[in-house]
């Protein structure tokens, strides 16, 4: 009984000792890491580009056939997170959005890129030899089958994982917590929900979910800076996300915020751009453009 015993603890402690990785899936970053840590090894965003592969006469010089796209990235070179976002004429794929992965070609090729590159380059692990965690939005029941379904099929098949489970993101943030049940409100890039948890389990009747979040603020923010600045060539969307970071907050009285005396100082109020002229934001910025929540 007490080799039993002992033999138990022992399998205990190499499960406890042993790393698994864990992927995040958001809309706007992949967060990649180990468990038991304390943060991410690593916040990219979840887009990769690849050179243009060119038209059909392109793709016969690179032994592609017409129509492969994944074949073609995988001929011509492909930038993953932020290094994809600096590339100028290049085809630009975001493999997840609004809390979910995009099923058609080349959005899941794009998301497996992904993955691999997170495995190998970023935490530099070959993903045959540690288990895998992967943190998703999506919602719970049979709209979540064929995603899922998809995603095991890669990491067992193409990446060979030696295990994997898949969570939902709600009940990993209470976890986080020491808690079991709760109720969670998450708003990240492309999705705002808010889950109701109870012994450790997501309730999918109850659970509300909206397609309002980080991107939508975003996307108010380059709509009035736009009309602002005119045609000023620094108006793409990955400042516009900069400038909503710095400068925008959620007002407690919008009424008041929006037409009583600016009491923010002048730091509150600028931002730099990448030419390095510097703006004062107004409060229809601010203050209104988080208002779309």
């Amino acid at each position: 009984a007490m080799a039993g015993a002992d033999g138990r603890m022992e399998l205990e402690c190499t499960m406890d000792e042993q790393d698994v990785i864990v992927l995040d899936n958001g809309s706007g970053y992949l967060k990649v890491g180990f468990s038991g840590e304390d943060a991410p090894r690593a916040v990219l965003p979840t887009v990769m580009a690849t050179t243009v592969a060119g038209d059909e006469q392109r793709e016969e010089e690179l032994g592609v056939a017409p129509g492969d796209s994944m074949a073609a990235a995988k001929k011509s070179q492909a930038f993953f997170g932020d290094e994809a976002l600096g590339q100028v004429g290049a085809n630009v794929t975001r493999p997840v959005q609004r809390g979910s992965v995009v099923m058609q070609p080349p959005h899941r090729e794009a998301l497996e890129c992904l993955w691999e590159h997170a495995f190998r380059n970023v935490l530099g692990v070959e993903s045959e030899e540690l288990p895998v965690i992967i943190a998703d939005a999506l919602p719970l029941g049979q709209a979540a089958y064929p995603s899922r379904q998809w995603t095991a099929e890669v990491m067992f098949e193409k990446l060979k994982v030696k295990s994997l489970a898949i969570f939902n993101t709600a009940v990993l943030s209470l976890f986080s917590t020491g808690r079991t049940r709760g109720l969670v409100v998450e708003s990240g890039e492309g999705v705002t929900q808010a889950v109701p948890v109870f012994a450790g389990y997501a309730i999918p009747h109850a659970i509300f979910r909206m397609e309002v979040a980080g991107q939508d603020i975003t996307a108010k923010v380059h709509e009035v800076m736009a009309k602002e600045l005119g045609g000023h060539r620094s108006t793409g969307l990955p400042v516009m996300q900069a400038m909503k970071e710095k400068v925008c907050r959620v007002a407690a009285d919008y009424d008041s915020a929006m037409h009583g005396p600016d009491t923010d100082d002048e730091e509150a109020k600028s931002f730099e751009l990448p030419d390095s002229t510097i703006i004062k934001v107004g409060k229809q910025v601010r203050t209104g453009a988080p208002e779309v929540l």
